[in-house]
C-alpha cells in the first residue's frame, strides 16, 4: 500500500452537506464538527506517517493519514467503539464533515481500517521506537486545546491519552489474535479436550467483534489484563503438549 497525501476534497453535486436542508445546515455549523473542520482536520501532518507505507507509487494508494488519524481523536472524543465509529461516519454528515469527506458518495472506512493503522504504528514503534501517533498529537496540542475550549460539550481528554489509547489497543489486538490463533491450532489438531471451559469462546467467529471491534476505550485496560491471563494459560498448556 502506498502513502498518496489527502489533496481532493473538492465540493461535488453528491455533496452530504449541501444536499441538506437550510436548518440542517445551520445546525451542523453551529455544531462540534465546524471547529473540528476548520481548526484540528487542516492541522494534521500526514506526511509524518509516510513512513508506513510503500514508496511504490503503482501499488494501492492508502486510507488519507489525516481522515484517519482525525477519525481516532473523534473516537476518542466521544467514547465510540469501533463499530459506533464506522457507522457514525458512514451515517452522520456532522463527521463526514469534521472529515471534510461529505463530496464522497462512499466513505473510505471499512471495519478493519482502524486496526490495520493501529497496527503499522505499533510495528513502526517496535522496529524504531518511535510512537508517530503520540508526536502528531504534541504536534496538535496546542490547536486541539483550542478546539476544546471551543467545544464545551465534547468530552475534554488529555491529547496524549489518545496515542496511549491507541497503543493499549494494538496491544490487545495482537495479544487477542496470537491466543486465538493458538486455541483453533489446539482445535484443528484434534485436541479439544484440552482447551479450558474459559477459553472456549475464541473459537466462536464472533468474538473478534465482541472482544475488538465493540471495545470502548475505557474497556481496553481489564480487557488487556483479561487477555494477558489467558494468554498465559495457553502458553503453559502448549508448553506442557511439547
Amino acid at each position: 500500500m502506498s502513502f498518496k497525501p489527502n489533496q481532493n476534497q473538492q465540493i461535488t453535486l453528491h455533496d452530504s452537506f449541501i444536499n441538506q436542508t437550510p436548518r440542517t445546515q445551520k445546525m451542523i455549523m453551529n455544531s462540534w464538527c465546524k471547529d473540528f473542520a476548520d481548526i484540528v482536520f487542516p492541522a494534521i501532518n500526514e506526511e509524518r506517517f509516510s513512513v508506513l507505507y510503500s514508496c511504490n507509487s503503482a501499488s494501492r494508494p492508502n486510507t488519507p493519514v489525516n481522515f484517519t488519524v482525525g477519525s481516532l481523536i473523534l473516537k476518542e472524543n466521544n467514547g465510540l467503539t469501533d463499530d459506533e465509529l464506522v457507522e457514525s461516519i458512514c451515517c452522520d454528515v456532522r463527521y463526514q464533515y469534521a472529515l471534510h469527506t461529505t463530496h464522497l458518495k462512499e466513505q473510505p472506512v471499512s471495519d478493519r481500517t482502524f486496526s490495520r493503522f493501529r497496527e503499522r504504528l505499533y510495528n513502526y514503534e517496535m522496529e524504531t521506537g518511535r510512537n508517530l501517533l503520540e508526536e502528531e498529537m504534541m504536534h496538535l496540542a496546542d490547536v486541539y486545546d483550542k478546539y476544546m475550549n471551543l467545544n464545551s460539550n465534547i468530552k475534554r481528554m488529555d491529547s496524549l491519552m489518545i496515542a496511549s489509547r491507541c497503543k493499549r489497543m494494538s496491544r490487545l489486538e495482537i495479544i487477542y489474535q496470537s491466543t486465538s490463533n493458538a486455541i483453533r491450532l489446539i482445535h484443528r489438531l484434534g485436541n479439544e479436550e484440552l482447551i479450558a471451559a474459559d477459553l472456549m469462546h475464541y473459537l466462536n467467529e464472533d468474538d473478534y467483534n465482541r472482544a475488538i471491534y465493540y471495545c470502548k476505550s475505557d474497556d481496553v485496560m481489564p480487557r488487556l489484563e483479561k487477555a494477558l491471563q489467558e494468554a498465559e494459560k495457553v502458553k503453559e498448556l502448549m508448553s506442557d503438549e511439547s
